[in-house]
Parts: C-alpha cells; structure tokens; sequence
C-alpha cells in the first residue's frame, strides 16, 4: 500500500513542478506580441505643432503613425542624400528587410544578430530617429535571443 501511495505522490509532485516552469516554446511577455528571436519591436507615434510644455495642459504623446520601417546594414552619413537634421531625401543602400507598422503604429522586425540602421519612411524621405555619440545613423546592435524595444517619436513637424 505504501508503494503505491508513494507512487501516486510521485506523479503528483512532477505534475506540479512541471506545471510551473514555462516551456521553452512559451511566449514572452516584452511588449507588442513579442515572440522568441531577434529582432527590433516597438511602437511608432507622429508629433505634431507646438510640444512645448504648459502648466495648465500636458501635451499629448502623439498619434500613431502607419508607414513603413526600413532596416539597412549599417549606414554612414555619406549614404544619404539631402541631409537635414534628422530627415533625408534618399538613401544610397537597399533595405535588408522592410515592415509596415499597424494603424495602432506597432511593428515587429526579426533580424540575425549583428548592427543594422533603422530609418522610417515618412514626407517623400526618411526620418533618421537619433544618432548616437559617434554619428552614426539610428544604429540598434541585436543579440541572438534579443528583442530590442524601440519606440520612435516623429518629430520632424513638431515645434519646441
């Protein structure tokens, strides 16, 4: 009797502990439907008008922005063509990968690890959403299992 009570015990316990522990094929919980990979993810909104804070009004966090987010190999500033702060006319290289962002402005990239430029397609250009310490154009670097989080205000209408 005691075998069988230790048995059934047994079961009972790896029942549990396997029901804790989240299966390799689980999805992640990092923002906009974000599954296991490399990649970039995030949101895109449009700022438009004064931005400029007022004590009686908080500014909004802007609209989301429906186009389309080009990914290059990494870019150098004599690749673009009619540099202008953050915004050019063209870009002498060809997307590695290129996705639409969603009415709500989310998009989702998988890449293989390595250094790439991310660049949105916006007002007959590109918008260049930062530069780094160096200069180099938007550069986001992804690891092997690694989604990197990227949200981009669009500033290029906006007024400080």
């Amino acid at each position: 009797m005691s075998r069988i009570f230790y048995s059934i015990l047994t079961c009972v316990y790896i029942l549990i502990i396997s029901a804790c522990h989240p299966s390799k094929n689980a999805m992640l919980d990092k923002g906009p439907s974000i599954q296991l990979g490399s990649g970039i993810a995030g949101n895109i909104k449009e700022l438009i008008g004064n931005q400029m804070p007022l004590e009686t009004k908080s500014k909004g966090k802007g609209r989301p922005l429906q186009t389309q987010v080009l990914i290059f190999e990494q870019l150098s500033a004599s690749q673009l063509v009619d540099l202008s702060e953050q915004w050019c006319k063209q870009v002498n290289a060809i997307p590695i990968k290129s996705q639409w962002s969603d009415s709500a402005g989310k998009y989702q990239i998988f890449l293989d690890p390595g250094k790439y430029s991310i660049l949105i397609a916006y007002n007959g250009g590109y918008f260049i959403p930062f530069f780094n310490q160096f200069n180099e154009i938007a550069p986001v670097s992804i690891a092997k299992s690694q989604i990197v989080q990227l949200d981009i205000k669009v500033n290029r209408k906006a007024i400080y």
